[in-house]
């Protein structure tokens, strides 16, 4: 049987190891789907329990304070008023997310489609970002006669917060795809975006978020007439910038042409920061339901930290573009296509693999259909063998030219 140099079409082109998204990294894309599932599943129980409640007593009258991510009821001697919250919004858009990346996750889709490993760590970073700053925002001011204590919503936050940390590293472990050529500019205006929006939050958690009226209110503290209250929700903001602009600054510079973790990084800080500002926003704007706000307006923190999320998630989407297309390994070729000829040693093969099999090395020979191989002692083209009669000992003598005509 004859030999061709050219790879055996049915074998393994990675070798004896696991091809990119083999058994190991699908296992742990699973193993994030869960995660992401599970975030999803305690924020949505977040939504309905209470986070925080406060109970207080002034002038021999106690008042009473529960907070829920969608709405504050104060009760008090004259009644109960309910104060619709926006925080709820945050919570289930983050949810939603993690659920639906978590399924497509759990079901397999991570091998076959780069945008549903995008998914998971865009879902992944945001449910993180939505969580911490509301477990940042239900956290207690210290109030003298004032007693708070943390619900079920709290708790179930903090453990979500979590989940979802470890849902994305799992989800970057898995990740191992090979990138294809970088695209530099892309790099410099994801990086740009990114670094504008960290800058942008920084800046707005130290601007008044409401002003004009009794109340002023930033990410860091409240001022009521002559009391100040301290607030965490700065420290959200400053965690989220403390992500963003190490990942900005590295991709303006010629690393993140050799990085591939570095664009999915950015794509999960662009996410941490929208988490972060949009939950501010969202939480701020629940005062124009509130009584107070005939007396505040928004101030210019709000527009800020409006403006920061835009920019987070126009980093997003640059980040995405900015991420190198796979390069996918040769497809093994099974062997068909054209008839079987035995006068035609390459036929059964594709049209591919003929155009790709490699040139015979220097001291191989080549053999060519229907060419015969000379041995030793083997007779000339045209030599005729003499004929042999009855009773006659020995052979002619061996002839001197050519057959006879």
């Amino acid at each position: 049987m004859t030999n061709f140099p050219g790879p055996d079409p049915f074998s393994n082109p990675y070798g004896s190891g696991q091809p990119p998204g083999g058994p190991r990294h699908s296992a742990l894309s699973r193993v994030s789907g869960g995660l992401l599932a599970l975030t999803g599943s305690l924020l949505l129980a977040a939504t309905l329990l209470p986070l925080q409640i406060q109970s207080q007593t002034l002038l021999g009258t106690e008042f009473s304070t529960r907070t829920t991510a969608w709405q504050m009821k104060l009760s008090g001697t004259t009644g109960a008023t309910t104060v619709l919250q926006w925080l709820g919004v945050a919570l289930t858009l983050a949810a939603i997310t993690a659920l639906i990346a978590g399924v497509l996750l759990l079901a397999g889709f991570a091998a076959r489609s780069r945008a549903v490993r995008i998914l998971g760590t865009f879902s992944a970073a945001l449910g993180s970002g939505v969580a911490l700053t509301t477990v940042l925002s239900s956290t207690a001011p210290e109030v003298s006669n004032m007693e708070a204590t943390h619900g079920a919503g709290y708790w179930l936050s903090v453990f979500a917060m979590v989940v979802a940390l470890a849902a994305l590293a799992t989800g970057l472990a898995a990740d191992r795809a090979v990138p294809g050529p970088p695209d530099r500019s892309r790099d410099a205006i994801a990086g740009t975006l990114l670094l504008l929006s960290a800058i942008v939050a920084i800046t707005g958690s130290f601007l008044k978020l409401t002003g004009g009226g009794v109340i002023e209110v930033t990410t860091w503290g409240t001022k009521y007439l002559d009391q100040e209250n301290n607030s965490w929700q700065g420290a959200a903001l400053a965690a989220s910038t403390l992500v963003a602009a190490p990942i900005a600054l590295l991709l303006l510079t010629p690393l993140a042409a050799r990085t591939a973790l570095l664009h999915r990084l950015a794509v999960a800080a662009a996410a941490l920061s929208i988490g972060t500002t949009l939950t501010v926003v969202l939480d701020t704007s629940s005062d124009l339901f509130a009584d107070s706000a005939e007396k505040s307006d928004l101030g210019p923190g709000y527009w800020v930290l409006i403006i920061a999320t835009l920019l987070s998630l126009a980093a997003t989407f640059t980040a995405v573009l900015a991420i190198p297309a796979p390069t996918d390994p040769p497809t093994p070729q099974i062997p068909g296509g054209q008839p079987f000829s035995p006068h035609h040693p390459n036929s059964g093969r594709p049209y591919q693999q003929l155009s790709a099999q490699p040139h015979p090395y220097p001291a191989q020979q080549q053999h060519f259909p229907v060419q015969q191989q000379s041995y030793p002692g083997q007779p000339q083209p045209g030599y005729q063998a003499p004929q042999q009669f009855p009773g006659q000992q020995g052979g002619y003598p061996p002839p001197t030219g050519g057959p006879a005509h």
